[in-house]
């Protein structure tokens, strides 16, 4: 069953009607500028009972009675991926997540393709490696190293 949320007076948006699919990962997307970000934030603010964050996204000017609501707010957990969700996934403590790519593009064929890649790009190593005017090259700047400085 869809479900919808009424969201108003929060930044950019004076009133707006957002359908929610039921047990669906929702995903909103629009121009820059648009409001998506602002409306995920309203409604998660409604939904952790941060009822005083809301009055953040009032829009610039508005007068007292214009106050930013969020309507039918029947969610009780509500995930924003935005940059402070990505860092809880890659930061941890003092730690960064070693491949943190694959916790957005782990599949077989991400998986296939970074072999392929990791293969091409030894086969390009060892071509550079038996060029004999690479070699003469690092040879040369061998021999003309003085001291702590390179030429």
């Amino acid at each position: 069953m869809d479900k919808y949320i009424r969201v108003k007076n929060c930044n950019c948006i004076s009133d707006a009607t957002i359908e929610i699919v039921e047990k669906s990962l929702n995903i909103k997307y629009g121009s820059n500028g648009t409001g998506k970000s602002t409306i995920s934030e309203a409604i998660y603010a409604q939904a952790n009972n941060e009822t005083d964050r809301l009055k953040d996204f009032k829009p610039y000017g508005s007068n007292d009675n214009s106050q930013p609501t969020v309507d039918n707010p029947y969610f009780h957990v509500v995930k924003v991926f935005n940059e402070d969700y990505v860092n809880s996934y890659l930061f941890q403590g003092d730690e960064f997540l070693d491949d943190s790519f694959q916790v957005f593009l782990k599949s077989d064929k991400c998986d296939s393709l970074a072999a392929q890649i990791e293969r091409m790009l030894e086969e390009l190593q060892d071509l550079i490696n038996n060029i004999d005017a690479i070699h003469n090259l690092r040879t040369f700047f061998a021999t003309i190293y003085c001291g702590s400085k390179s030429l």
